[in-house]
This record gives C-alpha cells, structure tokens and sequence, in this order.
C-alpha cells in the first residue's frame, strides 16, 4: 500500500470514530428517580437490579426492558416503571401491547391494608369489583388486587413499617406468556423494606 492509500484508510477510520461517538453521546441519558440507580449484576444472564436505598426496594429486570419516569398509574405517583413494548403499541394510546413492572411511592398509613385498598380500588358503575387475595412475594404477605376497567391489571400491596408499598404487573399483546413469566420472575424476587 502507498502513502496515499494508507491516508484515505486513516481518514476513512477516524470519519467511523467520530460518527461512532456522535451516535453514542447524543443518546438521552436516562435519569432515575431520587435515590435509585440501576445495578447491572449477572449481565451474562441479561438480568439486572433496581435498587433504591430511600425506600428500601430491590427487583431484578431484563436488560432488554426500559425504564420509563413518565407514568402515572399510583395517585401518590409511581417511583419506577420497568417495561417491554411490543411491536404493536402504539404512541399516545393506552398501553396494550408489552410488559410493565410499575413501583408506587411507598404511602404512609395507620389503617388497614384492606381498608386502605378498598378505597382505592372501587368499581366505577358497571364495572366488576375487583378481587383481592392473600398472596406471598419472597417470603412477604401481600394483597393481590386484579381489577377490569379499561383493561385488567394486576396490583401488590403490603404494609412495612406504617408505609404501604405498592407494585402493579400488566401484560398483553402477542407475547403475553412470556411476558407474564418474566414478570412472575421480577415479582418472585422483589424486596420490599427492611427485613
């Protein structure tokens, strides 16, 4: 090779190198809620960790998943979304295709678990009441709440320390297996507070 060849290959690969790095700086930066971060341990296995030292929560969630701060499915607001778009979901609809795993910002509480949900979760006119049941996460007693409105979705909730904690599950769309058993994985091994 001549000077001039070697030249145009240098140009050549410092041209990639920029452009590479344009690509990746000019990404959005994700920004986490107070007090979280994002924890990739065992990224052999495509898994990573949320943790959140304020409010004492740790849940694995497949690399592959999102994080999204827009949502807003908790009334005292939702610390952390997880979620899977499907192929199909389109922009500026409810959400009906994929998977989320939404985190409520803990509420305190001096009342009842039972009582603190049926307020909640109060069927509008021709609605079904929703079903609640006693249910265990990693060693915890939890209120699972399924309730049908728009769509059916799937909500936690325990009492730790005079705080309710609160997650809600939805899956849907053409994965919906799948999606179902990856957030069965993430909920199986949810901690929540002190132990």
């Amino acid at each position: 090779m001549n000077t001039k060849t070697k030249l145009v290959f240098l140009a050549l690969a410092v041209i990639v190198l920029v452009l590479v790095r344009i690509r990746i700086t000019g990404q959005p930066k994700l920004q986490l809620p107070e007090g979280g971060k994002f924890d990739d341990y065992a990224t052999q296995l495509k898994w990573g960790r949320y943790v959140n030292t304020k409010y004492q929560i740790v849940f694995p969630y497949p690399l592959s998943w999102s994080m999204n701060t827009t949502t807003w499915v908790f009334e005292s607001g939702d610390l952390i979304t997880v979620e899977f778009i499907g192929p199909t979901q389109k922009d500026q609809t409810e959400f009906y295709d994929g998977a989320r795993l939404v985190v409520m910002i803990p509420q305190k509480t001096d009342g009842d678990l039972s009582d603190w949900i049926a307020e909640r979760h109060k069927a509008l006119p021709g609605e079904n009441p929703s079903v609640v049941s006693d249910v265990s996460l990693n060693g915890r007693n939890f209120k699972k709440v399924y309730t049908c409105g728009l769509g059916c979705l799937t909500y936690y909730y325990t009492t730790i320390d005079g705080q309710v904690y609160g997650v809600m599950a939805f899956a849907g769309g053409s994965q919906i297996k799948e999606l179902e058993a990856t957030l069965e994985e993430m909920l199986a091994k949810l901690e929540l507070g002190s132990r």
